[in-house]
């Protein structure tokens, strides 16, 4: 990451329409809070747009932005700030503007699904970064350079991504302790009323099938090995022996805690990734089956119609 000058940092905010707009403010207040308890104005920021069109976020508030963005601008950090649907929303203009900032030496960020949008421009080729969970299978198949993480959010030399809206509270954390200090940024936490600041190797709770309930070490390991392990699906019994458990016991943890059989839950996290590839990238039919474990397209439209009710390639039809 680069070094501020004294004066401070220029941040842009690029705003690209549908997106969250919760992130956008959590980060925008976080630089604002952090100026207000500095007493000086060292975070000056800016709503950027290519063409200067105003934006419409996820809720239906639309925002104007503050000019158009010229071809001198040199902002010291840009964020992409997304929302539902990212590969939509890219063009060649925010593309072309995207790699021009970060030719000039501008630190690239994102929030959510903005890095998608990197992603697309070529900037995170070789970068370790995060993305919300949800889109994290989709963006790994079609972004095979970039090196995806699980974490609430990744800092990789002049690359600042992070999983999600409010996390993106935290990555502005990280910044302003390394801009101004710990004081200034325990006191923005404080405003914020957070009872601790998440570090970066923290990973995002994924497991939409397991929610907030609390499941036991080996139970966690068992569900983490099949996580890992969906294009090949492991033995029962192997995971078993690997979470450290017998096979009984494996299934006498998912009943107990879960309930649900462990067979189930592997193709219930199967179907999920099927349904992310299906509904968010143009992957044939027969290519998601095999990458979520099922030998033949018929095998996966049946699972995939029991699941959600209709087969794979009307639901494409229907989300396209």
């Amino acid at each position: 990451m680069t070094h501020p000058a004294p004066e401070g940092r220029q941040i842009d905010f690029l705003l690209v329409e549908n997106f969250s707009m919760v992130g956008f403010l959590c980060a925008l207040s976080a630089f604002r809070i952090a100026n207000e308890v500095s007493g000086r104005a060292f975070y000056r920021t800016r709503i950027a747009a290519p063409t200067g069109a105003a934006v419409t976020a996820s809720i239906g508030i639309t925002v104007a932005p503050e000019g158009v963005t010229g071809p001198d601008d040199r902002p010291d950090l840009v964020f992409v700030c997304a929302g539902n649907g990212p590969q939509e929303r890219y063009t060649k203009a925010i593309g072309a503007w995207l790699r021009r900032v970060e030719r000039r030496g501008a630190v690239m960020a994102a929030i959510s699904t903005g890095t998608d949008l990197l992603a697309r421009a070529g900037l995170l080729d070789g970068y370790q970064c995060t993305i919300y969970w949800e889109q994290a299978d989709a963006f790994a198949e079609e972004f095979p350079e970039a090196e995806l993480t699980g974490r609430i959010y990744e800092i990789d030399r002049n690359r600042l991504t992070c999983g999600g809206a409010t996390s993106s509270i935290d990555l502005c954390l990280h910044l302003i302790a390394a801009d101004l200090g710990r004081e200034v940024a325990a006191s923005v936490s404080a405003a914020f009323l957070l009872d601790r600041v998440r570090e970066a190797g923290e990973l995002q709770k994924h497991a939409p099938s397991v929610g907030a309930q609390p499941v036991p070490a080996r139970l966690a390991r068992a569900i983490a090995l099949m996580e890992a392990n969906l294009e090949a699906p492991l033995p029962l019994a192997e995971i078993a022996a690997q979470a450290g458990l017998g096979e009984r016991q494996l299934r006498r943890l998912f009943h107990g805690t879960l309930n649900v059989a462990p067979k189930a839950y592997y193709l219930l996290l199967r179907l999920a990734r099927a349904r992310a590839l299906v509904s968010q990238t143009d992957l044939p039919l027969q290519e998601v089956a095999g990458l979520c474990g099922f030998g033949s397209a018929s095998a996966f439209a049946s699972a995939y119609r029991q699941r959600y009710g209709v087969p794979p390639r009307r639901e494409r039809g229907r989300v396209l």
